[in-house]
């Protein structure tokens, strides 16, 4: 079956995430894809610190995120500027930077204006986007996952759909 196995962006709640030099435990973890459906980064959010970038190959095994980085590699989201969201999309269905402590007003206003949750027009009909579907190695979106009003299941790739155009309109926050 497509997709089987591959991770999702609600599998990534609850991560722990190996980097070559220590373990973190994550709430969520946010992979950022560009118009090409590359991941560019994660946003990882770190039980009891702030949200930060991991902007190195990384891959799903056994249960875990493991990353070929040292936490000093981690970034703070603001070290991103706000124009560098403009052209990147993501999928939190539970809209959890909206809530976020410790990020500046104005790059959660940007990273809120690309999130792709929600319902759109896609293939002659109303959908919600219900999940992403990430690589293996979590490099790049293989697919969106939309479901209709009668929960019948799309799996969009490439070129069915742009991404960009699902993210949220600022007069929407």
């Amino acid at each position: 079956m497509p997709g089987e196995g591959r991770p999702t962006q609600r599998g990534l709640v609850g991560r722990r995430v190996a980097l070559r030099d220590v373990q973190l435990a994550t709430k969520y973890a946010f992979p950022f894809v560009g118009a090409d459906w590359a991941v560019p980064f994660i946003v990882l959010d770190v039980l009891g610190g702030r949200p930060q970038i991991l902007a190195s190959r990384a891959v799903l095994r056994g249960g875990e995120i493991r990353a070929d980085a040292a936490e000093d590699d981690l970034r703070p989201i603001e070290s991103l500027p706000v124009e560098g969201f403009a052209r990147l999309a993501h999928f939190d269905p539970w809209w959890i930077f909206r809530g976020i402590g410790g990020v500046e007003r104005r790059s959660i206003d940007a990273i809120l204006r690309t999130n792709v949750a929600g319902t759109h027009a896609l293939r002659d009909r109303r959908m919600k986007v219900h999940d992403l579907e990430f690589a293996l190695d979590l490099s790049h979106l293989d697919a969106v996952v939309a479901k209709d009003d009668a929960f019948r299941v799309a799996r969009l790739a490439p070129g069915d759909v742009d991404l960009l155009a699902l993210r949220a309109p600022a007069k929407t926050l």
